[in-house]
């Protein structure tokens, strides 16, 4: 047997490990009485119990309107820093662009915790200094709300959306854009009936990879959310597995179906992207010339340098 065999064999297996052995033991435990490792009947009482709680379609809800907002929140973000590094004349572009790489490799908790420590109501570092400042009772500003949720996701998923879409808008014939000018279009024309369209198909996919993850999100909501309430799907399944005694049966049927409902979010993508086929077509050679902005270029620098004062160094300070 040649080793590439091998190699591919053993990777298969780890993989198989990894992601089908959890999945098969989810499946497996939706269906017993009780723990999954318990000498149970199966039944059927997980799912009946799981979907006769009005809880579950709150929560259900809750977690399709926060990934939505936070989701098209992050995609604005997103798209915007994009065009400027990619497609304008933005002095230090390529700086502005790091700086929206540092905010991606932030580690993700820590951030939560900084804007806790900052935000908190009664300590917060900057609601201390406002309650201070201007004589208030407590401090106006709640991390601890659907706001602090959606602020700390969307600053958080706006830099991994830029990663995304990021190639898709250095790829692009800037002669398109050039063309839409001399016809006479603006600046903002052009950019909404030419490069946003033509991109459709990388902001689609990554809207629905942003949305996906945000369903699933867990920590924000855990900490900043929970504590207060506030409850999504996730909470609910941590909440199940976690009560005492666990209810596994409950947790694992509410896992299933999470997983079915965004298997069909990758199916609807897949059907939408996948069977379209877009193709760029010029007449001369590829150009990547970027947009001139004029007297807007400064405007657009301060409000990426504002991104990344906000998303890195107010975090790390705090």
């Amino acid at each position: 047997m040649k080793r590439s065999t091998i190699v591919m064999i053993v990777l298969l297996l780890v993989i198989a490990f990894l992601v089908v052995y959890p999945l098969v033991m989810i499946f497996y435990g939706s269906f017993k009485g009780g723990p999954p490792y318990a000498a149970q009947d199966f039944t059927l009482k997980g799912y009946t119990d799981a979907f006769s709680r009005l809880i579950t379609y709150v929560t259900l809800l809750t977690s399709f309107w926060l990934g939505i907002v936070r989701a098209l929140l992050a995609m604005v973000i997103a798209v915007f820093l994009a065009w400027v590094v990619t497609r304008t004349d933005t002095p230090f572009k390529k700086v502005l662009e790091v700086t929206v790489w540092i905010q991606f490799f932030l580690p993700y908790q820590p951030v939560i915790m900084a804007w806790i420590l900052l935000l908190s109501p009664k300590t917060g570092i900057i609601n201390v200094w406002l309650m201070q400042t201007f004589n208030l009772a407590t401090g106006p500003i709640d991390i601890y709300t659907y706001g602090g949720i959606i602020w700390v996701s969307t600053i958080h998923w706006a830099s991994i959306a830029f990663i995304l879409i990021t190639p898709a808008f250095r790829g692009m014939d800037a002669a398109l854009e050039e063309s839409s000018r001399i016809c006479g279009a603006s600046r903002f024309t052009t950019l909404r009936r030419i490069t946003l369209p033509i991109l459709t198909p990388a902001i689609l996919a990554t809207f629905i990879v942003a949305l996906i993850r945000l369903m699933e999100s867990f920590e924000t909501e855990l900490f900043l959310g929970y504590s207060k309430g506030i409850r999504v799907y996730t909470t609910r399944v941590y909440n199940l597995i976690y009560e005492s005694p666990p209810n596994y049966p409950e947790g694992m049927a509410l896992s299933v179906a999470f997983l079915v409902i965004l298997a069909g979010l990758i199916f609807i993508n897949q059907r939408f992207l996948g069977h379209r086929q877009y193709t760029t077509i010029t007449g001369k050679g590829y150009a990547t010339r970027p947009t001139p902005l004029g007297r807007w270029k400064y405007a657009t620098l301060g409000l990426v340098i504002f991104y990344f004062v906000v998303g890195v160094i107010v975090p790390i300070v705090g």
